[in-house]
């Protein structure tokens, strides 16, 4: 009864492909073969004699018989039990194939509720698995695609651990010409050959292989499937906000990395075209979870006092906030803002306050920072009462910026912010208490006992005595930058009596090429005017031979190809401290005519080689002189060509034939040139001193903020 059931099977339909329903029930009994002829070549035979029957029928071109034959192999596995084995009608591999990536394993591992996937287990016995690849082979040598199809399907959930089955059912996909399909057939099989370690197999070679020309037309790489991880995450980390959003969409791939990537999440910055709406930080709180530590929000916003609170929710695990206000809503201040926020780093741009008691308020989110920045903008008169400070327990790095100048007490500043150990304040008017010494032994705390570096920008001091102001305050100031000062050349002259506190004397900062790139140098100008006291000091302090590095400007008169004024040639010739000298050429020295090599051999390079410590030369960029290549090659190939000393020139904008001449010269020289590009590409920027210093730990600059916390050098220094 059993086998007249199973002769009495439907066939498939013509034109039936491998998807939801095409899996008919196939004829176990090929045509024109009867029970007994099965009976008596068959009946009598063990299981492989059966099997290789069939092959020897099948290399003769018997298609009757051998299909018989293999189907009689297959129903003698013992995964049937003796029973017949239909296809399951359950499994749809069209389906599967469509997902990315295709998902045809999982599709034939799944256990459904038809009979088949109850009464029978999958399969790996090798006789099984080619008594089916077999007769999928034959259908093809027949032109019976539709019965090829569901043949190559049974096959592949029978055994979905194999790549027979996955091979198979491509070749016929081919034979119809469906390539998109083959082409997921054939992902679909790499995947799971590298989840089960198959790479050994023998058709892993061959699943390769037959996958390449359809990869040129039906790949679409997606990188988080093929970038490695730190690629990845850098790509991602320069795209916007938005984009982040889009990415979290796109697939479930991408939403589960980005929800995962906690790195990710730890910095978020929104760009200038984007809105920081309430809404935005909602859904970025909701997906970064608790490691958001940096947001940065550069589109001017409304404060208020609901986005306070919702950046006051998110402050637990935020330690870097930079944001720019463009303006505060009158009922923005809640109470208890001084214990809310516990930020490391604020940066704070605000372009209008309603008074001054706003900006008192506003401060009193920095009261546990360790870095607080504020720029304040849109001021229409100056306040007249000073400034007022909360208490900064732990505040270290402090940058005021105002549009106005604002009266500000030095000493409550000291007080309210003991740890203080960098400051920038630009437009102020600074006062103070009278300094003395016994103030300062009294209270020393007043006087910042920790500051390391002082920034002051047209700053005015109203009852500063600069003398006891730099005497007794600062005990440990390593740098000291100012300019626009109402009272330069008395407190230049303080500075320059206080030789024991600074070594080093530096102009503004012109040199952005030294300094943007930590050179490790800076640098010493000597004033126009002799008779100036400052003058007079710095003159004192290259006899002492503490001066490591001078700025001179070389000037290139018509009637003389070096012009050097007679006191300059006295304070710095043949200083034993130089180390590092900065060209400098000013635009009204500008000479038309092309500057030879023996033009130089007159002034400057005797001046270069009395520097009997001399080890590099910068040229400075800043003039017209210098940005014209040909006068930048001419006066580095006098140095490099002429001058013992020196072993290195920093150059910077030299290009084309000049460059690459300098270059040679060099290298025949034993000497070395560091350009502009170079610098660039250098992965640790050398140090032009011969002998290596002591380096401070070394913070970090972020582009946005306004103070840049920086690596400090070991020698104390002053930029004027």
């Amino acid at each position: 009864m059993k086998a007249k059931s199973a002769s009495n099977q439907k066939r498939p339909r013509s034109g039936s492909t491998a998807g939801r329903g095409s899996h008919k029930d196939i004829s176990i009994k090929p045509q024109n073969i009867t029970p007994e002829w099965e009976q008596k070549n068959l009946g009598h035979l063990s299981r492989g004699a059966v099997f290789e029957l069939a092959r020897n029928y099948a290399r003769g071109n018997d298609i009757e018989p051998a299909r018989c034959a293999f189907t009689k192999a297959a129903t003698l596995c013992p995964c049937s039990r003796g029973l017949i084995r239909p296809p399951c009608k359950c499994k749809d591999f069209r389906r599967a194939a469509a997902k990315t990536p295709p998902d045809i394993f999982n599709e034939a591992m799944h256990n459904c509720k038809c009979i088949v996937s109850k009464r029978f287990q999958k399969c790996d016995d090798a006789i099984h698995i080619s008594s089916l690849n077999y007769l999928a082979a034959l259908s093809l040598v027949g032109n019976d695609f539709c019965r090829a199809a569901s043949e190559a399907s049974w096959l592949l959930e029978i055994s979905p651990r194999k790549l027979e089955g996955y091979l198979r059912l491509a070749q016929v996909a081919i034979k119809q010409k469906d390539f998109r399909f083959a082409w997921q057939i054939y992902t679909a099989a790499m995947n799971m050959a590298q989840a089960n370690n198959l790479q050994d197999d023998h058709n892993y070679a061959n699943l390769v292989k037959m996958r390449e020309p359809l990869n040129v037309k039906f790949s679409k790489l997606d990188p988080i499937t093929i970038l490695p991880y730190e690629l990845l995450l850098n790509i991602v980390e320069q795209l916007s906000v938005g984009d982040w959003q889009n990415l979290l969409q796109a697939s479930k791939e991408w939403h589960r990395w980005m929800t995962t990537c906690r790195r990710l999440w730890s910095s978020v910055a929104f760009k200038g075209h984007e809105v920081a709406s309430k809404l935005a930080i909602t859904k970025l709180m909701k997906y970064s979870g608790n490691v958001l530590k940096r947001l940065y929000i550069r589109r001017p916003i409304m404060i208020d006092a609901a986005y306070l609170d919702l950046l006051r929710e998110s402050s637990t695990s935020l330690k870097d906030l930079c944001i720019d206000v463009k303006e505060f809503k009158k009922d923005w201040l809640t109470p208890g803002l001084e214990s809310a926020f516990s930020f490391d780093h604020l940066i704070l741009s605000a372009r209008y306050l309603h008074d001054l008691t706003d900006f008192e308020a506003l401060m009193a989110i920095a009261t546990n920072a360790k870095a607080f920045s504020v720029s304040l903008y849109g001021y229409n008169e100056t306040p007249q009462r000073p400034l007022t400070f909360p208490l900064f327990h732990e505040l270290q790095d402090l940058t005021l910026n105002f549009s106005l100048k604002h009266r500000m007490c030095l000493n409550m500043l000291a007080r309210n912010a003991p740890q203080l150990r960098r400051l920038w304040l630009n437009k102020i008017r600074l006062y103070c208490e009278p300094v003395t010494a016994e103030s300062v032994q009294v209270n020393p705390r007043e006087y910042f006992p920790h500051l390391e570096c002082l920034i002051i920008d047209e700053v005015d001091m109203e009852n500063i005595n600069p003398f006891d102001f730099f005497k007794y305050s600062f005990p440990r100031l390593k740098i000291f930058r100012f300019r626009n000062v109402s009272c330069r050349s008395q407190m230049m002259s303080t500075i320059a009596n206080s030789l024991s506190h600074f070594c080093t004397l530096s102009p503004v900062p012109d040199h952005s090429f030294m300094q943007t790139r930590d050179i490790g140098v800076l640098s010493i100008d000597l004033l126009e005017r002799p008779q100036d006291p400052a003058a007079r000091c710095l003159e004192a302090a290259l006899d002492s031979g503490i001066v490591e590095c001078a700025s001179v400007e070389m000037g290139l008169w018509r009637g003389r190809n070096l012009g050097m004024s007679a006191y300059k040639k006295t304070a710095l010739w043949g200083s034993k401290g130089v180390r590092v000298l900065v060209l400098t050429f000013p635009p009204e020295q500008y000479v038309h005519s092309r500057v030879t090599l023996e033009s130089w051999d007159e002034g400057l390079i005797p001046f270069l080689e009395s520097f009997p410590n001399l080890k590099s030369v910068v040229i400075h960029e800043s003039s017209p002189f210098a940005r014209q290549s040909r006068n930048k090659a001419a006066i580095v190939e006098a140095i490099i060509g002429l001058c013992s000393t020196v072993q290195t020139v920093y150059d910077v904008e030299t290009t084309g034939s000049e460059r690459t001449f300098l270059y040679e010269l060099a290298a025949r020289n034993g000497r070395r040139i560091i350009s502009y590009q170079d610098f660039d590409s250098l992965e640790h920027p050398p140090n032009v001193f011969s002998e290596p210093k002591r380096q401070l730990p070394s913070g970090s600059r972020d582009p946005t903020l306004s103070f840049p916390i920086s690596t400090m050098p070991d020698q104390p220094c002053v930029f004027w």
